[in-house]
């Protein structure tokens, strides 16, 4: 065999080491199909344009090819965001018995998990929300959310717990929102770009008629939710009636 084709030979044989090595780098040997992942989406966001305050939602979504018994998640965020609350309510983690989460406003650190007990409350395979972060907004910019290894001293990684007892670090992909603010009014519930007493009828026949949904896709509750309690009902319309007809406070920045 020539020098030249021995050569090529091992750099045929180097590159396919190298590639082979990434591949087993980036994929978890317990996790062997390598599909599980963990990313996020903004669901929600509305930034006033004059105080370039409000609100912003984030679901972290895990896409999962196996049963899924409990997760731990570390996370920690850069940009001009305060994370207020953390909620498992309607997402594919909410049947699970045991759930927990420290938030550390200070260092930006987020740690949640859950736990399933019994058969019915893992996480079937599939895609989708497993938990929502509710951030408050201080100023318009880039924001990003990694993972990270230590929490406050402790050893926090990374992880997903299979319902036969196997546990694994899933593909993680960092979250970058970039955030900016919104011309919509607060208030606004059929959005002419103003707030008057059709909005107030808009809103009642919403909640009384089946009328149209207020707001705008796919964040609603910033322009209907009034009074900021995370729901819309009539206290919204009451509300923006007073504050209208009997200068009452204005409408609030809701989720």
């Amino acid at each position: 065999m020539s020098k030249t084709i021995t050569k090529f030979l091992l750099m045929d044989l180097l590159f396919i080491f190298i590639f082979l090595s990434n591949s087993f780098a980036q994929q978890d040997p317990l996790d062997p199909y390598g599909l599980d992942s963990v990313l996020f989406e903004q669901r929600c966001s509305y930034i006033d344009s004059s105080s370039c305050s409000g609100k912003v939602v984030i679901s972290t979504i895990i896409e999962n090819d196996e049963v899924l018994a409990a997760f731990t998640f570390p996370f920690h965020w850069t940009g001009p965001l305060f994370l207020d609350s953390v909620s498992f309510t309607g997402t594919r983690a909410e049947p699970m018995q045991a759930k927990f989460d420290t938030i550390d406003n200070v260092q930006n650190i987020l740690v949640c998990a859950a736990v399933a007990y019994l058969v019915d409350q893992t996480i079937k395979p599939g895609r989708g929300p497993a938990v929502n972060l509710f951030f408050t907004a201080t100023d318009t910019g880039t924001v990003t959310i990694d993972t990270l290894s230590i929490v406050l001293g402790t050893f926090y990684d990374l992880r997903m717990d299979t319902d036969e007892g196997s546990t694994f670090t899933p593909q993680f992909e960092k979250g970058i929102f970039h955030i900016e603010s919104s011309d919509v009014l607060l208030g606004d519930a059929n959005l002419d770009d103003s707030v008057n007493l059709s909005d107030v009828i808009h809103l009642a026949r919403y909640l009384l008629k089946s009328g149209s949904e207020p707001g705008y896709f796919p964040c609603s509750y910033t322009n209907a939710d009034m009074n900021a309690d995370c729901l819309i009902n009539l206290s919204d319309v009451i509300y923006l009636a007073n504050y209208l007809l009997k200068s009452g406070p204005p409408p609030q920045v809701g989720y």
